[in-house]
C-alpha cells in the first residue's frame, strides 16, 4: 500500500506531466496557427486574419518558454538511471532551443511585420506576400522541431522504459 508522500509524489508528478505536455501544445500549437494565417493572409485578408494579426504579441506562443523549465523538473524527478546521462534529453532540449530561437528570430518579428502591414492598410502585396512565406516555412520548420522532439520524449531511445 503507498504511502500519502508517495500517492502526493504521484499526483505531483502526473500534474507536472499535464502541464509540460499543455505548455508544448498550447506554444507550438499557437505557432502552427500563425503559419496557416500567415498563408491565408496571402491569399486574402479577411477579417479573421486581420483579427488574428491584431497588433501585439501572441502570448500563447509565449507557453514554449514553460517547455524546458517543466520538462527539467520532470528529468530532475524521476526516479531510477541518471536521465540527464541519455541523449535523448539533451537532443531533445537542443531541438526546443532551436525551434524557440527560430521563433525569436523569424516566426515573431514576421508575426509583428505582418501585423504592421494589415494594420497599415495600403500593404503591397508583394512586401505581404513575403512576409507571410517567410512566417509560414519558419512556422512549419519550428513545428517539425516540435514533432521531432516530441518523438524522442514519448520513445525515449536508450532509457530503457
Amino acid at each position: 500500500m503507498a504511502s500519502r508522500g508517495q500517492e502526493r509524489g504521484v499526483v505531483t508528478r502526473a500534474a507536472l506531466v499535464v502541464l509540460h505536455v499543455l505548455s508544448a501544445v498550447v506554444g507550438f500549437g499557437a505557432i502552427f496557427l500563425t503559419g496557416v494565417y500567415a498563408g491565408m493572409a496571402r491569399r486574402r485578408a479577411s477579417e479573421a486574419v486581420r483579427r488574428y494579426f491584431r497588433p501585439g504579441p501572441n502570448w500563447a506562443a509565449r507557453a514554449l518558454y514553460a517547455v524546458p523549465v517543466l520538462g527539467v523538473v520532470l528529468v530532475t524527478t524521476s526516479h531510477g538511471a541518471d536521465r540527464y546521462a541519455q541523449l535523448w534529453v539533451w537532443v531533445s532540449l537542443l531541438l526546443w532551443t532551436a525551434a524557440t530561437a527560430l521563433a525569436h528570430a523569424v516566426v515573431w518579428p514576421g508575426e509583428a511585420r505582418i501585423q504592421g502591414l494589415l494594420a497599415g492598410g495600403g500593404a503591397g502585396a508583394a512586401e505581404l506576400d513575403r512576409a507571410c512565406r517567410r512566417v509560414e516555412g519558419a512556422a512549419a520548420a519550428v513545428d517539425v522541431l516540435f514533432v521531432v522532439a516530441l518523438v524522442l520524449m514519448v520513445a525515449r531511445p536508450g532509457s530503457g522504459g
